[in-house]
């Protein structure tokens, strides 16, 4: 960290380096923070970045600050072609933030092309947030290294586990789910049975009587 004393005499390497540390601690691209509030309707949450920042003192040194909680971020979800995925964002999420390289905001309100309202560049308040991120202590309970999981967290609750050739349903599921394209020869098989069963069950009836 460059540091300059009142009477040092200070180069023009000095003031440029200076300039370009002054600039780098404003400049963002990414990191993580936690949900303070989600507005599930309109899709913006509040959160607060998890990592301080380092900032410099007048003898030289640096000390830690806390980031702001940053107010209203558009949560990315993904979709297309008319379909979506949405799940429930609680406070204590964590989530990364995106932080663009110009402002959003025009785009995100009208969805055209246009200006950007700020012209701030990778600033804090044009970020993206990401439900993406999870620490250690936080890592999905049950998933298989050849698997999609879609559930709850904790290991508890529903769940559906797609694997190379088979769909399974329930937590901890060792049935398979019958696949669309043999199910209907699935049922023929058994209304063929039941049939075979009905007649036998006649036949002994009359054989009886």
């Amino acid at each position: 960290m460059t540091h300059v004393d009142e009477d040092d005499d200070v180069s023009l390497a000095d003031l440029l380096e200076l300039a370009r540390e002054s600039h780098a601690a404003e400049l963002h691209t990414g990191m993580p923070a936690r949900v303070v509030s989600y507005d599930a309707s309109a899709q913006r949450a509040d959160v607060r970045p998890v990592v301080q920042r380092t900032v410099p003192r007048v003898d030289g040194g640096t000390h830690l600050e806390d980031l702001p909680v940053i107010r209203s971020v558009p949560v990315i979800w993904p979709g297309g072609g008319g379909f979506a995925i949405h799940c429930p964002l609680a406070a204590g999420d964590d989530v990364y933030l995106l932080i663009p390289e110009q402002d959003p905001q025009a785009f995100l309100e009208s969805g055209s092309p246009g200006a950007p309202i700020d012209h701030r560049r990778h600033h804090l308040a044009g970020a993206f947030a990401l439900p993406v991120v999870r620490h250690r202590a936080r890592a999905i309970s049950g998933a298989g290294a050849n698997e999609l999981l879609i559930g709850r967290d904790g290991g508890t609750g529903p769940a559906v586990r797609v694997g190379t050739s088979t769909i399974k349903i329930g937590r901890n599921a060792t049935a398979k789910a019958a696949r669309a394209d043999n199910l209907d020869a699935h049922l023929a098989a058994i209304s063929a049975d039941l049939d075979i069963i009905a007649a036998a069950a006649i036949f002994i009836v009359l054989r009886l009587r």
